[in-house]
C-alpha cells in the first residue's frame, strides 16, 4: 500500500481541539509504510497472466512514487486496472493518492472497489473512513475505522481518528474508551492528550480533562488560551 498522502481540512472535534491526524501526522508515515511495501512486494515474473502483468504495474508504480514521480505512478496504476479490473493494490494506492488530492469522488469509487476484492487490509478501510469523513457522513465512517481498528488494533492513527470521529457523533463514553488506548499505545503525544481533554471536558469530567491538558502542556502543546481559562475556571461540568 502506498503511505498517508492525505492532507485535508474537516471538522475539529471541538474548536478547541488541535488539528487532527489526516493532515499532520499521516504525513509522517511515508518512509514507514513505503520500506514495508517494498519488503513485501511481489517478483515481477514474465507471464501472460493479466493479473500478474497487473501487479509488474503496481510494482512499477510504487517504485515511481518512491522516486518522486507521481504523475507516472498514476499512470501506471490506471494502466495496472486497464490490464486487470479491480486489481485490489492498484485500487487502493490509487485511491490513497486521489484522497490526498482532495478527488473524494474518484477515491471513493477506488477504495471501495479495493474493499469489495480485498476487505482484510486495514489501511483501505482506514482511508474509506476518511473519505466519509470528508463528506459528513459520519456513521459511515466509523463502521470503516472500527474494522481498520479491528483489523490493527496497535495502529495508534487508527484508533485516534475512530476516537475523534466518535466524539464528532457525540458517544463520548466509546471515545474516551479509543482515547485511553492511544494515551497507552502513545503515551508521549501531545495532541492525543489534547483532544482527550476535550472529549473528556465534553462527558463532564472535569479533573480529568485538567490532568490531560497538564500532560499536553509538560510534554509541548501550545495550549489554547480561552480552553485553558476555561478548564482552570469551571467548577461545574460542560455537558453537551
Amino acid at each position: 500500500m502506498l503511505p498517508w498522502l492525505a492532507d485535508s481540512r474537516r471538522a475539529r472535534p471541538s474548536p478547541h481541539a488541535p488539528r487532527p491526524l489526516f493532515p499532520t501526522r499521516l504525513a509522517g508515515g511515508l518512509g514507514l509504510i513505503l520500506a514495508t511495501f517494498a519488503l513485501t512486494m511481489h517478483p515481477v515474473h514474465h507471464s501472460s497472466s493479466k493479473n500478474e502483468a497487473a501487479q509488474g504495474l503496481v510494482n512499477l508504480g510504487v517504485l515511481y512514487y518512491q522516486e518522486g514521480d507521481t504523475v507516472r505512478a498514476v499512470a501506471t496504476f490506471e494502466e495496472a486496472l486497464s490490464t486487470y479490473p479491480g486489481q485490489a493494490e492498484a485500487s487502493r494506492n490509487l485511491g490513497i493518492i486521489m484522497f490526498g488530492r482532495g478527488n473524494t469522488d474518484r477515491a471513493f469509487q477506488l477504495l471501495s472497489d479495493a474493499v469489495r476484492t480485498d476487505p482484510s487490509t486495514p489501511s483501505t478501510h482506514f482511508f474509506l473512513g476518511g473519505v466519509y469523513q470528508r463528506r459528513g457522513q459520519l456513521d459511515s465512517a466509523y463502521l470503516e475505522l472500527s474494522k481498520a481498528v479491528a483489523l490493527a488494533p496497535e495502529q495508534v492513527d487508527f484508533r485516534f481518528e475512530l476516537a475523534i470521529t466518535l466524539q464528532q457523533l457525540k458517544e463520548y463514553p466509546q471515545a474516551l474508551a479509543q482515547y485511553d488506548t492511544v494515551i497507552r499505545l502513545a503515551p508521549d503525544d501531545p495532541s492525543a492528550r489534547h483532544n482527550f481533554a476535550v472529549c473528556l471536558l465534553n462527558a463532564g469530567r472535569l479533573d480529568d480533562a485538567r490532568v490531560q491538558i497538564e500532560e499536553a502542556r509538560r510534554l509541548g502543546d501550545t495550549i489554547n488560551v480561552g480552553f485553558d481559562s476555561l478548564l482552570r475556571n469551571s467548577r461545574n461540568p460542560i455537558r453537551r
